[in-house]
């Protein structure tokens, strides 16, 4: 199989640079290990910045109002409990700050990208292939065979375990730069409108608790700490998450 991209994870990043590459004619192949729509650990949110790209790339408008949740203040609460409670700038408007789960997000990204014309197969790169020490296209299991596909280019948007950084030699991630994180929606949980929460801990810190709302009295509930640290301390993620 031939391409001009090879683009490896159909998460934001890679989906989003399939969309734009179709767009100017370019023959796309998006691989990911995961059929879509999946689940994806994350507190949901998203800035004014993301959501500007979102909306060039035509996804906001296609999604209905109740699987996106705007956003107006952010509270920030110490081990302590002392709270602090920051409101967004008048200069951005409601809309700008929301919250969306990934499973519908990156659904509509890929959707999108495909609309657009990319080839997408559900299917994990296990190498890349090089010719006088260049990359010329990846090694890929799909549909449990290992196929070869040859392109120009090379996308690595596998995310933090990433094969294609790998095979570069270029994945050299501190722990103390890796986070690892637990969550859950917990329907029927009354939460404060327009607030998304972080809360620290002793126990977790620098990690800290979220409660992003995803509805009403419907929230994104997650606890995460640095790699490092949970290395060390050997804390059971999911037994703090159910005392917290």
């Amino acid at each position: 199989m031939e391409y001009d991209v090879i683009i490896a994870g159909a998460g934001p990043a890679g989906s989003a640079a399939a969309q734009i590459l179709t767009r100017q004619n370019f023959k796309i192949l998006l691989l990911d290990r995961s059929p879509f729509p999946r689940e994806k650990v994350c507190g949901d949110g998203l800035t004014p910045g993301a959501t500007q790209i979102l909306n060039e790339l035509g996804i906001l408008q296609n999604l209905p109002d109740n699987h996106r949740y705007p956003i107006h203040a952010i509270r920030f609460a110490t081990p302590r409990l002392q709270i602090l409670d920051v409101p967004f700038t008048s200069r951005h408007r409601a809309s700008d700050f929301l919250v969306i789960p990934r499973k519908t997000l990156d659904n509509a990204l890929l959707n999108k990208a495909i609309e657009s014309g990319a080839h997408f197969k559900v299917g994990t790169v296990r190498n890349l292939l090089k010719e006088k020490g260049k990359v010329i296209g990846c090694q890929a299991e799909i549909d449990g065979q290992i196929q070869k596909c040859y392109a120009k280019i090379v996308i690595g948007a596998d995310g933090a375990a990433s094969v294609v950084a790998r095979a570069l030699n270029q994945q050299k991630v501190d722990a103390r730069h890796r986070f690892l994180a637990i969550r859950a929606y917990v329907k029927g949980f009354k939460t404060l409108p327009g607030l998304v929460e972080f809360y620290w801990t002793n126990e977790l810190k620098p990690g800290y608790f979220w409660i992003f709302p995803v509805r009403e009295n419907e929230a994104n509930i997650g606890l995460g700490l640095p790699a490092d640290l949970y290395l060390k301390s050997k804390i059971d993620l999911k037994k703090m998450f159910f005392e917290y």
